[in-house]
């Protein structure tokens, strides 16, 4: 199971981590988990892109973390 968690401080979101694995499909073919992969770096790239916000990016047992300063 894929699970996100979200932290907000004043309202506001300062991080967001995903971690788990979807089981939908063998080691190297899930589709899900290639697709959330991809959305939470996409996120991470427009944020970066288009508001300027850079990320502390965190690779360990999760699939991916971001905090914000």
């Amino acid at each position: 199971m894929i699970e996100a968690v979200i932290r907000t401080k004043r309202d506001k979101i300062v991080s967001y981590e995903i971690s788990g694995h979807a089981e939908s499909g063998e080691y190297g073919h899930d589709v899900v988990c290639a697709a959330v992969s991809v959305l939470s770096i996409t996120t991470a790239n427009n944020l970066y892109e288009m508001a300027k916000i850079k990320p502390i990016a965190t690779w360990k047992m999760v699939i991916f973390m971001l905090k914000y300063l």
